[in-house]
């Protein structure tokens, strides 16, 4: 399923709307932080995305994030209060300057938000929804923000069995 994803990424990076892209923007937890070594002792996705279509690697992921530390606090940077004001940082400052149209803007979060030490066991203040809102929300703001190209991912198929088998088991 990784493999597929990162395909579909990089043919993505590569071939949408007939107009390669020239940048990733990443943001998200572990499964995108191209800082670490990916778990399986391959290369990060976007890491190969980006290289595969000859695109520039603006990564603000980091590993442990949540989508908001208000809905699911961990003491990783999370996207809402830590990745998107960096960003938002360095497009000010004109550090980071991006073409809307050439650069596709990646959001992979949810692992951390409703694992373990989250929604699954009641560690967490927020709910499915406002999980789901806030990865919602960081479409909105992005859009407002003149970004046009997205690639939305979202918890692991794994993660998401093992969700519902814990559902399962408390009825």
């Amino acid at each position: 399923m990784l493999t597929a994803l990162v395909f579909a990424a990089a043919l993505l990076l590569q071939h949408a709307n007939a107009q390669p892209f020239s940048g990733l923007v990443t943001f998200g937890d572990s499964y995108t932080d191209a800082r670490i070594p990916a778990a399986d002792g391959g290369i990060a996705w976007p890491i190969y995305a980006a290289s595969y279509a000859n695109a520039s690697l603006y990564p603000f992921a980091k590993s442990g994030a949540t989508c908001s530390n208000n809905i699911t606090y961990r003491p990783s940077p999370p996207v809402f209060e830590s990745q998107l004001p960096a960003y938002f940082d360095l497009v000010e400052n004109g550090t980071l300057s991006l073409d809307a149209n050439e650069t596709l803007y990646s959001l992979w979060i949810g692992t951390n938000d409703v694992g373990a030490k989250a929604l699954l066991d009641g560690s967490s203040v927020g709910n499915l929804d406002q999980v789901t809102a806030c990865m919602v929300n960081w479409i909105k703001v992005m859009y407002e923000a003149g970004v046009r190209n997205f690639l939305f991912q979202n918890v692991r198929e794994l993660c998401l069995d093992s969700f519902i088998f814990l559902i399962q088991s408390r009825n």
